[in-house]
């Protein structure tokens, strides 16, 4: 069975049935995570740029030539690449017709396996024969060149097309026949049905100039328009050639200086050579400086002599010319570099396509088809698949540099979906290809969600410590998973802010989305060779080169993309013992104590050492070192957002949990485990975690004969920790930082752990005390009547102030507020909404006392809230008016804490009386809109912004059921239609329309969320209307099974979410089996029809956040172990406000910065809301 064969076969089974009820989740996606099958081999094809620019004097390249360095790099970079990928090597032609023939590509080099064989007698040789001929006519192409038919031919060679300029320029010598049907005119595809799914790519070398560049042109525009024909659709942006908007470029400025370029001293070794003269014996003196060389000095002339061709007497002596020492010669040279500005060019790129090329081979990709027998029923039948090609690009130059060409190369890299490199030397060339063949053969199996914490300096801002939970399904669907916290921060690469590891290096992998081989997470160490014995399954061998060279392969640092290694697990790990732990309970009169007193509770002194790391579990080889003996003692962290606190200059605490069964404050300085806690309700599912057994029971799987009593997954503090933090005002009213902590309180929830929520004073961080814990364990005893509806505590408590409450002897008075949680009447898998769930726990909003507990106000819904609330504070004064609710069924809800009596329009201020407080007993909800029909659900929470000087509120909010991961799912077999809303609400008239009424019971109107009120964006707004004319809009996701993952964000006037889908594309038998996961952004005032961008790595995407934070420039050069960014005067880097999560872990800038007047204030960061 080939490739092919066995994946259609797997997802095949994905879609069957279970012979035993299982609950759908999220984490259904990584029920292959059992499968150790391998895929096919990557393909890589590297296309070199030899134009007369790889040989350029001008760029003072050290060591010979820029073409020479980088045949040599490539040919050391594919030396440690033996077995683990396909490779090519395409060129600009050489010989033959006019220049113009030569500006398309030939094949050097076949793409086939690079098996030992091939690298020795057929890649190999190639390059050396590029390195030993650059300058040869046949090796160089001769004349200015555009660079958009090289990505053309690539298209043609993958499709098995004909050549662009039909072969000729194509050197006969050189090309490789097995690239070729007929030679030269038409390619032969390297395609195959079996590896028709592998990963294709494209590394340009390009070789810069400080010259003008050659634009593309008719022919090259026609051809690429013709592509995107043939796949039904039209170019997105200008060509060459044409009038219009062309794909943006990453915007360079050129700086300009003299520099004194100086060869080096030379020593020139003595020799000796015949005098051109005849001379007498006497005349030795003058034949001695006659003779000399031009340069040479202390020459001598003496025996012996020849007499041939000399008269009279006169003889030809021989010149001895001792060693010399030549010095330095130095000229001045005109040095060209360019900066990234941040900003994007919107017109040079007119005049070339090959960032337009690079665009379709990565968003459309290259048409094959092929016959196969997928089934395996013996019929072979033609299938159709799109081949689609990610761009890398290095830029090589030395001292000069052009503005368009490096714009180019960048456009092209960032639109094909890799990465652009620059390189000065050949050690850079060959770090950039080591880093991008890395991230070629990488793979992934983590998820991740992340947290900033509040800067000391700045209220508005916080600090670049970019915090991870992370995770990696086990093989087998064992039931213990490795999992860790690592600190990550930002830098500025080319003006563009990236995720930077320790080095202040490019951390992310641009086609996993997870750290990069090499990446060095902030508070991890070298432990040699920790993990060599370990049995660790897949291995945990590192694959960063100067891991390799140093036999640290098996060390934790560098943790590259191992979730095991380095981080808060590794600070664990290196305690000599569990009793350096603080691992703490709850007894049942309220009290902390100490984990150990509890072990008769759960299993005794065995779990209890299990728990504390000096016990390895079952299935788990011990470490025989001296520091403790369980490797995994730090497990998954899934849907718990680690949470920041800040308390003191030099003070920052992160709490989280993990399905380790421990709720954990950790020190952000050092990554070390301040104290760890246990829930009660959580001892009984400890010895499984032991046991490692039994295996976990995916959706969509069927459990093996030999695991009939496999059982859904384990969780603990998975859910998110609400926050109600206090800090005094500066003692200096100039200061725009925080002052003292006056307290911090915490709020821990347990997601599909429980229905739980507890309260801790952390206000002293290393002496956690309970406050109270509210809801049901799982035998239904709940604390009291008040919580016995509460569902499993999915929603973030949320600390606010609400002005008409002065309780718990504080002003104000600290609350908490959340959504009334998830029902297991919500795993039926059917797009109905159930009738189980009429009576479903969770249908309501609680409002509780922060200290005692006490509930205050429970809110009623016509279904479950496991989203968070959206809260609003109008006029900024840190007390709430109106909160936000969304429940399961597609209601959407306003709480009034406060009324607005008066218009707020064109006001820039909120005059005194404006707002007016409600009672505690004159709190109200109520419905505003609503979806029609019953398939579509509100699983995230809404999203409300204040819009400055008119009092609207804009609410935005996704539909999607995460918890439905898998093509089996009805969300994808159903084919449930998925939208996305934005609601503009005004309070004000709701307010002056309950005034107004007659009746004594006034209702509001509830909008139909598509009805007349709305507008559907994509379709035209009636004659004499625009988006002014109605209350909001909403839009349809695209494709089948899409559904928005998470809560949006609002910033820069746009509105960003995004999405997940099961599998892959309706028809794409490529499908990744944990899906697509894509980032949308949608002008909130204009908006239109978005393009989604496809998130690197796939799987469910992470919850986006809106963060400003000041970003020092990264280290590009070849060696960062010392690195440190350069600032005229502390704090270093520029200050930036973007999203991080919208699309990965990448920075998406905001342009305009949000208004710091209706946009929140990081005293809490924005938590997990799922």
């Amino acid at each position: 069975m080939n490739y092919l064969q066995m994946k259609k076969v797997g997802l095949a089974l994905l879609g069957l049935a279970l012979s035993i009820v299982v609950s759908a989740e999220d984490i259904d996606i990584f029920a292959g995570t059992s499968d150790t099958g391998s895929a096919a081999l990557p393909n890589v094809v590297f296309v070199l740029d030899n134009s007369a620019n790889w040989s350029r004097i001008g760029q003072q390249w050290p060591d010979g030539t820029q073409g020479e360095s980088e045949a040599r790099a490539i040919k050391a970079a594919l030396s440690n690449m033996i077995g683990k990928i396909n490779v090519g090597l395409m060129m600009y032609g050489t010989t033959g017709g006019s220049s113009s023939d030569k500006d398309g590509a030939y094949t050097r080099i076949d793409v086939q396996e690079l098996t030992q064989d091939y690298f020795d007698n057929v890649v190999a040789p190639a390059l050396t024969r590029i390195e030993d001929n650059i300058e040869s006519s046949d090796e160089k192409r001769d004349s200015s060149n555009p660079y958009g038919y090289l990505p053309y031919d690539l298209y043609n060679y993958l499709k098995g097309d004909n050549q662009s300029k039909n072969g000729i320029g194509t050197p006969a010598n050189l090309a490789d026949a097995n690239a070729y049907t007929s030679q030269w005119n038409t390619f032969s595809s390297p395609l195959s049905s079996t590896d028709i799914c592998a990963d294709t790519y494209m590394i340009f070398i390009g070789n810069n100039t400080n010259g003008s560049i050659a634009g593309d042109d008719t022919a090259n525009t026609n051809a690429l328009k013709a592509a995107y024909a043939e796949a039904g659709l039209t170019a997105p942006n200008a060509l060459a050639g044409e009038s219009g908007a062309p794909l943006p470029m990453p915007e360079f400025i050129t700086v300009e200086t003299e520099e004194e370029v100086c060869s080096d001293e030379q020593t020139v070794a003595s020799y000796d050579f015949t005098s051109a003269a005849c001379y007498r014996s006497n005349q030795l003196g003058d034949c001695a400086v006659d003779e000399c060389p031009a340069g040479a000095s202390n020459c001598s002339c003496s025996s012996p002599a020849v007499s041939s061709g000399c008269k009279n007497n006169r003889l030809k002596y021989t010149v001895n010319v001792p060693a010399q020492v030549i010095p330095p010669t130095c000229q001045d040279v005109t040095v060209t570099e360019i900066q990234a500005s941040g900003e994007f060019d919107t017109s040079s790129g007119i005049s070339y396509n090959m960032d337009d090329w690079s665009k379709f081979l990565f968003n459309v990709g290259v048409p094959y088809t092929f016959n196969e027998d997928l089934d395996g029923d013996g019929i072979y039948e033609a299938h159709n698949q799109r081949v689609k090609v990610i761009t890398y690009t290095v830029d090589v130059f030395n001292k000069q540099q052009q503005a368009d060409l490096s714009g180019l190369w960048f456009s092209a890299a960032n639109a094909g979906g890799g990465q652009y490199f620059q390189a000065k030397s050949e050690e850079a060339i060959l770090k950039a290809l080591e880093i991008s063949l890395g991230d070629i053969v990488a793979k992934a199996s983590s998820f991740a969600a992340v947290t900033l914490p509040l800067s000391t300096t700045n209220r508005t801002q916080v600090e670049n410590e970019v915090y991870i939970g992370m995770f990696r399904p086990e093989l087998g669907k064992a039931p213990r998973w490795y999992g860790n916290l690592k600190r990550y921060q930002l830098a500025l690469f080319n003006g563009v802010a990236e995720l930077a590891d320790a080095d202040f290096t490019q951390a992310i992998n641009s086609q996993t989305g997870f750290p990069r081989d090499c990446a060095k997470s902030l508070w991890t160490e070298d432990t040699i060779d920790y993990w060599e014995s370990l049995g660790i399954n897949p291995p945990v061998a590192s694959a960063c080169g100067t891991a390799i060279e140093a036999s640290r392969e098996y060390s934790d640092l560098p943790d590259g993309p191992f979730v095991e290694k380095g981080g808060v697990g590794q600070r664990i790990r290196l305690l000599a013992s569990g009793a350096a732990r603080n691992l703490y309970t709850v007894n049942s009169a309220g009290a902390i104590i100490d984990l150990f007193d509890e072990a008769a509770s759960f299993g005794g002194t065995d779990i209890f050492d299990f728990m504390a790391g000096d016990l390895q579990g079952a299935n788990e080889a011990a470490y025989l070192g001296d520091t403790l003996a369980r490797p995994s003692v730090h497990g998954d962290v899934v849907h718990s957002r680690p949470l920041s606190i800040r308390y003191d200059d030099d003070t920052v605490i992160i709490f989280y949990g993990a399905n380790d069964g421990l709720f954990r404050a950790v020190d952000a300085s050092n990554g070390s485990e301040r104290w760890g806690f246990v829930a009660p309700e959580h001892y009984g599912k400890l010895q499984r975690l032991y046991d490692d057994d039994p295996v976990i029971a995916f959706e969509g799987v069927l459990v093996d004969a030999e695991d009939p009593d496999a059982e859904p997954k384990d969780y603990f503090f998975d859910g998110p920790t609400g926050l109600h933090v206090k800090y005094d005002d500066p003692v200096d009213p100039a200061d725009s930082g925080v002052g003292e902590l006056d307290y911090a309180y915490i709020f821990p929830t347990m997601r599909r752990g429980g229905r739980m929520v507890y309260g801790f004073d952390v206000t002293i961080p290393d002496s956690p005390l309970f406050l109270w814990k509210q809801g049901c364990d799982d035998a239904g005893n709940c604390t009291g009547t008040d919580f016995a509806s509460l569902g499993q505590t999915w929603s973030t408590p949320q600390g606010v102030f609400i002005a008409e409450y002065p309780g718990n002897d504080a002003d104000p008075a600290p609350v908490i507020i959340f959504g009334g949680g998830y029902d297991a009447c919500l795993d039926i898998d059917q797009a109905a909404y159930p009738t189980e769930c009429d009576s479903a726990k969770g249908k309501g909003v609680y409002v509780l006392d922060a200290l005692s507990g006490a509930r205050l106000k429970w809110f009623p819904t016509d279904a479950p809230v496991m989203s968070d609330i959206a809260t609003v504070d109008i006029n900024v004064d840190g007390v709430i008016e109106l909160a936000y609710v969304a429940d399961v069924k597609g209601n959407l809800y306003r709480i009034r804490f406060a009324d607005y009596v008066q218009s707020l329009v064109g006001l820039t201020t909120i005059p005194d009386g404006v707002i007016v407080d409600r009672e505690q007993g004159d709190w109200r909800i109520e419905k505003i809109a609503s979806m029609p029909g019953n398939t579509r659900r509100f699983y995230n929470s809404p999203t409300a912004s204040p819009l400055p000087t008119n009092g609207q509120i804009a609410v935005a909010i996704g539909t999607g059921d995460r918890e439905r991961p898998l093509e089996s799912n009805y969300p994808y077999t159903a084919d449930v239609q998925n939208r996305f809303y934005a609601l503009i609400e005004e309070p004000y008239l709701d307010w002056q329309e309950e005034e107004d009424s007659t009746t004594g019971s006034w209702e509001r109107t509830v909008v139909d969320l598509e009805g007349e009120d709305m507008h559907q964006i994509g379709t035209p707004f009636p004659d004499g209307e625009n988006l002014q004319n109605f209350k909001g809009w909403w839009l349809d996701l695209p494709n089948q099974g899409e559904q928005v993952a998470n809560p949006a964000v609002v910033g820069g006037g746009r509105v960003f979410f995004n999405t997940f889908q099961p599998g892959g594309a309706p028809g794409d038998i490529c499908g990744s089996p944990i899906g697509i996961g894509r980032g949308y952004a949608v002008d909130f005032f204009n908006p239109e029809v978005p393009t989604g961008q496809e998130i690197d790595g796939g799987g469910i995407p992470i919850p986006p956040i809106v963060v400003t934070v000041r970003i020092p420039e990264g280290c590009t050069a070849t060696d960062c172990s010392n690195y440190e960014p350069v600032c005229e005067t502390p704090p270093c880097g520029e200050v930036r406000t973007g999203i991080i999560g919208w699309d990965g872990f990448s920075f998406e800038q905001l342009d305009p910065a949000i208004n710091p007047q209706i946009r929140r204030v990081f005293f809490t960061e924005d938590l997990e809301r799922q």
